[in-house]
């Protein structure tokens, strides 16, 4: 039997549709609220800069490529610390009176930074150099620990002296995760596969190793350039082979994956049951956490990168181009609540009490960038 190639192709644009768009459901409340953003005050930013913004309490802490700065939830500078070379790369990890950050390498120059300051003052305790591409760091009671190109390290807390190291496969592009005595992190390489590892946290040996493989007809990477999020037993990964994966937190055992649309860049988050991803193709992700099974998806402007979707209330907020968000049970879409006021977002956080502090630029003059603070407003129709 022959089947006309014009009915072949109209079923395969309604399959793909159909998983970029997968039966979010409205509701009553979700559709009845509107949702936008108050300015609250903004400086000047000339860079576009990835690295995510820190929030304790009542003090905010943002680095540049030339700064870290220490702000209060009023825009007022408190502090500042002057980096010697490279952007500000990851998150900044605020453990007790200490924050832990590392810069990139990757703009022309010959070695990246890792820095451990004071948060109070941002006086510094010690700074690492010589560090290939980037520094991706955690902490624990007394160690710093860091992923980079082909290599981690750990580090006395006190003093930076190293405790042990190891060789990798592939660069890591974002933090790791210590927990239980162990290390988690990703790495990804070019045309060539890359691994999850996790290693006993003391001695740095492997405990178990994944592969997360370069699939030619997937994407141009192997491994993943997100973070990986942890549950009570289970490891959440997204990937640049447009597999998002779920292993077994005790032996790294594959319990489930699930194909994306395009490579997943968006480090995981994990809410009442539910995993949320995003992938370069512009599509936000639900998944059953147990399962793997697609619980919605929608499609909008943007690739969906680094920034972990984020909480509050009942809402889910992912950062494109834009700051989207929905209803996290059903996927219901409110909008890009950025472009109603005129402005993209490089990254963004979400506060516990409905406030976001973003890098963002002027969707009509994209030169002209800024570090904002928001507040969001919620409204019936």
């Amino acid at each position: 039997m022959k089947y006309s190639s014009k009915i072949i192709c109209i079923v395969c644009v309604f399959l793909f549709c159909n998983q970029c768009n997968h039966n979010p459901v409205d509701t009553d409340s979700a559709k009845n609220t509107d949702l936008s953003l108050e300015l609250l005050w903004q400086y000047p930013q000339e860079e576009a800069i990835f690295a995510e913004i820190a929030v304790v309490g009542d003090t905010l802490y943002v680095a540049d490529s030339k700064k870290l700065a220490m702000l209060n939830t009023s825009g007022e500078i408190l502090a500042t610390f002057d980096l010697i070379k490279g952007p500000g790369f990851g998150k900044l990890i605020i453990d007790g009176d200490q924050i832990c950050f590392g810069t990139s390498a990757h703009r022309g120059l010959n070695t990246a930074f890792l820095y451990l300051l004071d948060r109070h003052t941002l006086q510094p305790v010690w700074f690492k150099s010589e560090i290939a591409w980037a520094a991706s760091p955690c902490v624990d009671e007394n160690t710093v620990y860091y992923a980079g190109l082909n290599e981690v390290k750990a580090l006395d807390r006190a003093t930076g002296a190293e405790k042990w190291s190891r060789v990798t496969g592939g660069r890591t592009a974002y933090n790791p995760v210590r927990e239980d005595n162990r290390l988690y992190f990703l790495t990804a390489a070019f045309r060539s596969d890359g691994f999850l590892y996790c290693l006993d946290a003391e001695s740095g040996q492997i405990v178990f190793q994944d592969t997360l493989h370069d699939i030619e007809s997937n994407g141009q990477f192997g491994g993943s350039v997100a973070g990986l999020t942890l549950s009570e037993d289970k490891i959440y990964v997204s990937s640049e082979n447009r597999y998002f994966y779920c292993f077994n937190k005790q032996d790294g055992s594959l319990l489930w994956k699930f194909l994306g649309d395009s490579p997943l860049e968006t480090t995981p988050a994990l809410s009442d049951g539910i995993v949320y991803t995003g992938s370069l193709n512009r599509t936000s992700y639900a998944l059953d956490a147990e399962t793997g099974a697609l619980l919605w998806s929608h499609q909008d402007d943007g690739s969906l990168k680094n920034d972990s979707p984020q909480f509050y209330k009942d809402y889910v907020m992912f950062v494109s181009s834009g700051i989207l968000f929905y209803d996290k049970q059903t996927g219901y879409f409110y909008g890009d609540i950025g472009e109603k006021r005129g402005y993209g977002a490089w990254t963004a956080t979400l506060t516990l009490d409905g406030h976001i502090y973003a890098r963002t630029y002027d969707l009509h003059d994209g030169h002209k960038g800024y570090f904002s603070a928001f507040k969001l407003i919620e409204k019936e129709k």
